[in-house]
């Protein structure tokens, strides 16, 4: 009697009339990383507002807002140098001994970050090795935040290291041109 009293009491409890609708599939998780990530890619702060869209075609980056038109690209044995009117910004360094690795270090060769990734996360550090922000695959986009939670950004498309170069201790020209770095083959902006 106990246990009728209790099933009526749990269905009385029951607001359901039908079943729902099937939940909506789930979007794809992200891709194994290949060498190169397509656009477009959507960067979003933690409002919603874009700060950033990157767009990909004919082997061109576009960036909007668009990156400082001083900013270039000079790819070197030692890594990617990002200079502005000709002087070292930062160095973009991948090790291709180490695949997901990415140094960025300053002109004075101390590194700003690091960033390890995966296709679905990424671990940003400082030159000490404490973590400054992570990057999780989570709700079908990447989300960027800091290491007390806090959401720092939300980006649609693209890869890990890319959602993690876009919230990286930079300037957000100099960020732009490293994420375009990643998409695209070598070219100046």
């Amino acid at each position: 009697m106990t246990r009728a009293l209790l099933l009526i009491a749990i269905a009385a409890c029951s607001d359901r009339s039908a079943d729902p609708a099937p939940a909506p599939a789930s979007p794809p998780g992200p891709a194994s990383k290949p060498d190169r990530v397509a656009g477009p890619i959507t960067v979003r702060d933690p409002n919603g507002a874009i700060v950033l869209e990157l767009v990909t075609a004919a082997g061109k980056c576009t960036a909007k807002p668009a990156p400082d038109p001083k900013l270039t690209i000079d790819r070197a044995s030692n890594g990617d140098q990002i200079l502005r009117d000709g002087k070292n910004v930062v160095r973009v360094w991948r090790d291709a001994t180490r695949p997901g690795h990415v140094d960025l270090v300053d002109p004075d060769g101390m590194a700003v970050a690091r960033i390890d990734s995966t296709a679905a996360a990424a671990t940003l550090t400082d030159a000490a090795g404490r973590p400054t922000s992570t990057v999780v695959f989570e709700g079908g986009r990447f989300v960027a935040k800091d290491p007390n939670e806090a959401v720092l950004a939300y980006v649609q498309g693209g890869d890990a290291e890319i959602a993690a170069l876009v919230v990286a201790p930079l300037p957000p020209d100099v960020r732009a041109l490293a994420a375009c770095d990643r998409l695209t083959a070598p070219v100046s902006l």
